[in-house]
């Protein structure tokens, strides 16, 4: 029922359902920070070299995440205002949230802002081509890619997942960086009632990042409105009409690797609960029949995933850039600062990877969250003061069948 197909390179993981892996980034960077007291002294170790002060350390990580701070621009502003100036004001930024700390506790948090991926505008583009490289290699083994015609791509169609959204970014950064023409590119409905046979075709869903998989491949089943999102409702018979679907993400978190792993080795029921375990506040055993036999219905490899980095869990002893103490230096960080729910991301997730366009939700939410709030000395959130995130990211839960459902106004649903 289930087969694998992984290359020398491990750069390519299919299941049925099938998804694919790759090795993770090697870190180039690291930063120690020492005593873990931290600013009970006035020298501090930075990345093995020289020890460094304190307020050297702050400038070497304000200028590593510099450009992912956000900055808002009144109207006008934008033709006026100066790089001086705009440096200010992400600097000003950086030091408000750092002063939310206890004194003592500032270095750690300057050790935990090192330890992110950040992944900037070149880096995204060079991502997605080694994405794209890895999906042209399992297109022509599979038997898509035609390199005798005038057209490589002509079994192939592109779409996104999310409109107005990172799918939206995605996709225009994955066409430009690729050469791929644009009208390869398709809207979900498009494709699902133009009638056309494409049964012997491939579908390539092109995204930024995979964080458990349980949502796209809740929304690929199509096993209930709850957990559907409203613009994806296509899916399900987009997968079923072609032959095979990729999905290129430019970063895939191991967790999600594990529950398409789990797939690979044919444990079905293991499988299903992985899958459902992110939608937790819902009643997950009316879908755990329906799961299952989706499940059981799809062709061998009929879905893979390709992707160019993957993300370790950052307390992970799989991490490649955090020793031993230093997880135990952040594990009892984070835990003290749980400013709303979750300290470790959502779904205990331990993401580490920032967009300069967003930050995913399974990072600590002290790093993005607006419904955050300020900790009183005794260590408790103080409804009164709001915490200031870090990084900038819009939560737009509006699209969902569930919300809907449940009439929640549209303001209240973004955050």
């Amino acid at each position: 029922m289930f087969s694998l197909n992984l290359n020398n390179n491990h750069k390519r993981l299919s299941a049925s359902p099938g998804f694919g892996a790759s090795a993770g980034p090697v870190r180039h960077h690291t930063m120690t920070v020492s005593p873990a007291g931290g600013m009970s002294s006035s020298r501090l170790v930075f990345g093995g070299a020289a020890p460094v002060s304190f307020a050297r350390l702050k400038t070497q990580v304000f200028q590593k995440i510099e450009a992912f701070l956000p900055v808002t621009l009144a109207p006008g502003e934008a033709e006026t205002v100066s790089v001086q100036e705009i440096q200010k004001r992400r600097r000003a930024h950086f030091e408000a949230w750092l002063k939310q700390f206890r004194p003592a506790d500032r270095p750690t948090a300057l050790l935990f802002l090192d330890k992110l991926r950040y992944i900037d505008h070149p880096r995204l583009l060079g991502h997605l081509r080694q994405a794209h490289q890895r999906l042209l290699a399992a297109l022509e083994q599979d038997g898509f890619l035609d390199k005798s015609g005038a057209d490589p791509l002509s079994k192939v169609a592109f779409t996104t997942l999310y409109r107005a959204s990172s799918g939206d970014i995605i996709s225009y950064l994955y066409r430009k960086t690729n050469g791929i023409p644009k009208v390869k590119f398709h809207d979900q409905w498009a494709l699902a009632t133009d009638g056309q046979d494409k049964s012997q075709q491939a579908l390539i869903i092109v995204d930024d990042y995979l964080a458990t998989g349980a949502q796209f491949f809740c929304e690929a089943l199509g096993h209930g409105d709850a957990l559907h999102h409203q613009q994806n409702k296509h899916l399900p018979h987009l997968v079923n009409a072609y032959k095979k679907v990729y999905f290129v993400v430019a970063g895939a978190h191991q967790k999600a690797l594990q529950r398409f792993q789990t797939l690979q080795a044919g444990k079905t029921d293991d499988a299903v609960k992985a899958i459902l375990e992110g939608y937790q506040e819902l009643d997950n055993a009316r879908y755990e029949t329906p799961v299952k036999n989706r499940l059981k219905q799809l062709r061998p490899n009929q879905l893979e995933l390709i992707h160019s980095f993957v993300e370790h869990p950052l307390l992970s002893e799989h991490h490649p850039g955090v020793s031993a103490d230093e997880r135990s230096r952040l594990r009892e960080f984070l835990t003290r600062y749980n400013v709303y729910k979750y300290p470790f991301g959502v779904g205990h997730l331990e993401g580490n990877t920032v967009f300069y366009y967003s930050t995913p939700n399974n990072l600590p939410d002290l790093l993005w969250n607006t419904k955050a709030r300020a900790l009183t000395p005794q260590g408790v959130q103080d409804a009164s003061r709001p915490w200031l995130p870090l990084f900038h990211r819009l939560e737009d839960i509006s699209a969902y069948w569930s919300v809907q459902e449940k009439q929640i106004p549209i303001r209240n649903q973004l955050w």
